[in-house]
Parts: C-alpha cells; sequence; structure tokens
C-alpha cells in the first residue's frame, strides 16, 4: 500500500513521445498519476474529471499522467498540454503502485509532490479524489 511521505517508484516505460520514458526526470513539480480502470463507465468518469479540471495541469507547477495498460488505448492516447500518458502493457508500473496485483486490478489515484514522494492516494471511484485533484 502507497502511504504519504513514502518515496515515489520510480519507473522506465512507454509513452507517446518516448519509447523508455524515465519517470525519474520529472521531479520539481506536483504530478497526479491515475490508474486506469478497464475501458468503460468508470474509465470515462475518471477522464472526464481530468478534462474539468483541466487548467489545473498547467506543466509548471503540475503534471498529470494517466497510466493505460490496454492496447487500444496506448495506440490512440497523444499527450496534450494538460494530460500526459504512460504506457504498461506487461503492467510493471502498475504493480510498483499498487494497482495491479494478484487480486486484479485497483485503479486509484496517486498525487506525487516536486520532491517525488506520495502526497495522496485516492480510490478512483470514490469521493476522496476530489482531495487528490
Amino acid at each position: 500500500m502507497l502511504r504519504p511521505g513514502q518515496p515515489a517508484p520510480w519507473f522506465v516505460t512507454p509513452s507517446p513521445v518516448n519509447p523508455r520514458f524515465a519517470f525519474g526526470s520529472l521531479g520539481g513539480r506536483f504530478m497526479l498519476m491515475v490508474f486506469l480502470p478497464e475501458p468503460g463507465a468508470a474509465r470515462d468518469v475518471a477522464l472526464e474529471h481530468l478534462r474539468a479540471h483541466r487548467d489545473l495541469f498547467d506543466d509548471e507547477k503540475v503534471y498529470a499522467f494517466a497510466v493505460a495498460r490496454d492496447q487500444p488505448t496506448m495506440a490512440a492516447a497523444q499527450n496534450t498540454r494538460s494530460l500526459r500518458w504512460f504506457f504498461d502493457p506487461d503492467g510493471k508500473v502498475s504493480r510498483l503502485y499498487h494497482a495491479l496485483g494478484d487480486q486484479g486490478a485497483n485503479p486509484h489515484w496517486v498525487l506525487i509532490d516536486p520532491s517525488m514522494r506520495i502526497y495522496a492516494v485516492a480510490p478512483i471511484d470514490g469521493g476522496d479524489r476530489k482531495s487528490v485533484v
């Protein structure tokens, strides 16, 4: 389980613009990561929540990243100023962040502070997401 204050796990994974994106290169600003559920209503709500708050993700103080594991999403994803993507085809990143385990997927939000520490974690479908986003 991720806990506030612990170091954020580092990883290297594909993105739309870099086949070996190094997460550790992002320090110095807040990062919101959403570990998406499978395609469907819950995913649509999470992505709409990001779109509704895109003015918060200014690239100077805060980045937002969606983590996708399914091939159709990875094929269609494109980085924008307010939302970037990490691809996790083998689930390694999701496992590091406890979004995938023996019991299956555990979609959630993770807010990481500028010093690369976990700041907050909230379930994808709970009201707690408002405290993270």
